[in-house]
């Protein structure tokens, strides 16, 4: 058994066996590198600066996507390409795995929570997942995680998993309609008057993106300035800020991290054996999705009832399965419909209807 697992790594599909494909949406051409692979076969999704240090076993599919991946375009892509290579390649839609680096991995997960059947990753820095502020902790809580110390990890670990058809149980949340899927539920309309206050989001909140007007500039974990932008020069050396003095760079970036609107800053720096004062101004940047909505459901077999609870949600699509049939659909502490059918239901506060 241990020399079967060896081989398969060994064999593993490389940056040579990947094939290039072109795919083609809002009037723009990408590209990604896909390896073909037996029927029904697991995909391995790589969203990684280096695709090419992951060994992914040679009957798996492996989809390497030239996009970026902290984008809501990027990811977006990301699902229309696996659709694509799934055209060359009949693949197994309950086995695909998401690896790469943290912040890839993270954002993926958020965006795209019903893709994937178990996320792995190493390295990277998923504090730039969370400055996108489009990270929601919810969506993740039904795939199985792992921060792996190599890729032979990762793998043994993501393909024991398989994702469930029907979860009894989903709870997904967005502020972009382009990301409303949640498993067997889709919210098709906002309506932030129906606010539930009982339901809170699951947001993971990076603080306010502070920037200076001076620009961007690197500095030591002692505060000497490495990289100097305006009036900043090389060797200077941060001792306050605003007069609170700072003496590490942990100091220097909570202090930072607290300015919650622009206001005029100042920056003391020793500069040789003088003290300096540079002037500038703290600019908040403002952030994307301000707003969310929040949906949960799930369905008791004993009752035969599919309880949903939701936040900022006007309108939803249920796509009921067979064992359900006959549920009856519970919305926010209303009853919508008994013995429902089996099916696709487009359900508001007007009643139940089927999906054209």
């Amino acid at each position: 058994m241990r020399l079967l697992l060896l081989l398969a790594f060994a064999i593993s599909a490389s940056a040579e066996t990947l094939q290039e494909a072109k795919v083609s949406a809002l009037g723009k051409e990408y590209v990604y590198r896909y390896s073909k692979a037996p029927p029904n076969a697991p995909v391995a999704v790589i969203l990684d600066s280096k695709p090419e240090r992951w060994a992914v076993p040679a009957d798996w599919m492996t989809l390497a996507p030239q996009v970026d991946a902290l984008s809501d375009l990027g990811i977006k892509m990301v699902e229309v390409m696996l659709s694509d290579a799934a055209k060359r390649t009949n693949v197994n839609f309950s086995r695909v795995y998401l690896l790469g680096e943290s912040q890839f991995v993270t954002f993926g997960v958020s965006r795209l929570p019903d893709v994937w059947a178990a996320a792995a990753w190493m390295g990277g820095d998923v504090k730039l997942a969370i400055a996108t502020n489009k990270i929601f902790s919810g969506n993740g809580a039904l795939i199985p995680k792992l921060e792996a110390k190599s890729e032979k990890e990762a793998i043994e670990f993501v393909e024991k998993q398989e994702q469930l058809p029907m979860p009894a149980k989903v709870d997904c949340e967005t502020g972009n309609q382009a990301f409303t899927r949640c498993y067997y539920l889709q919210i098709t309309k906002f309506d932030m008057r129906m606010m539930n206050q009982a339901l809170g989001t699951t947001r993971i909140s990076s603080g306010p993106q502070v920037s200076l007007a001076i620009g961007n500039f690197a500095y030591t974990p002692d505060l000497e300035i490495t990289k100097p932008v305006g009036p900043l020069k090389m060797g200077d050396r941060i001792l306050a800020v605003n007069g609170k003095e700072v003496n590490e760079h942990n100091a220097y970036e909570q202090l930072i991290a607290r300015l919650n609107e622009d206001r005029e800053v100042t920056l003391t720096v020793q500069r040789g054996k003088q003290r300096v004062r540079i002037e500038t101004t703290a600019k908040i940047a403002k952030r994307e999705e301000p707003l969310s909505a929040r949906i949960q459901a799930e369905y008791f077999p004993d009752s035969k009832e599919l309880l949903v609870i939701s936040r900022a949600v006007g309108e939803f699509v249920v796509q009921l399965p067979r064992p359900w049939t006959g549920a009856t659909i519970n919305w926010n502490g209303v009853e919508v419909n008994k013995n429902t059918a089996a099916g696709c239901w487009v359900v508001s506060m007007s009643g139940l209807t089927g999906c054209k």
